[in-house]
């Protein structure tokens, strides 16, 4: 009896790829949901809020996208696109953050498990 082929290690499943819509889909979903109540928070109009979320996580999509489409692509090509993806990512991170931080100091004292605002900027940046 031979021993089964060893799988090459860049090699991946479709519980793989499953599991990185899936997770993707939730940290999107988390995200949006934040980044919507900022958009209202500076003033855009309700019926626009739902664009804000979807130029920055698009901005993200699309600057992965380009990383790679442009892996081989002459360095400033690359640099651009990691500029894109770069500044896309740290919108949305400081904007979750944000939104955090000022929920948590606006809420009641006493309501059960209160964290500290570094905590809770930091726990909100996950997804």
């Amino acid at each position: 009896m031979s021993a089964p082929a060893p799988i090459p290690a860049h090699a991946t499943t479709a519980w793989d790829k499953v599991a990185v819509v899936a997770l993707g889909s939730a940290a999107c979903a988390l995200s949006y949901d934040a980044l919507q109540q900022m958009a209202a928070s500076i003033h855009i109009r309700g019926a626009l809020t739902y664009l804000f979320p979807l130029i920055i996580d698009g901005f993200i999509a699309y600057g992965v996208r380009g990383l790679l489409v442009l892996r081989t692509a002459p360095f400033t090509a690359r640099l651009y696109a990691w500029t894109l993806f770069g500044t896309a990512s740290a919108v949305s991170i400081w904007a979750n953050a944000l939104h955090a931080v000022r929920l948590n100091q606006q809420g009641p004292p006493g309501t059960g498990l209160r964290l500290e605002d570094v905590t809770v900027g930091v726990l909100s940046t996950v997804a």
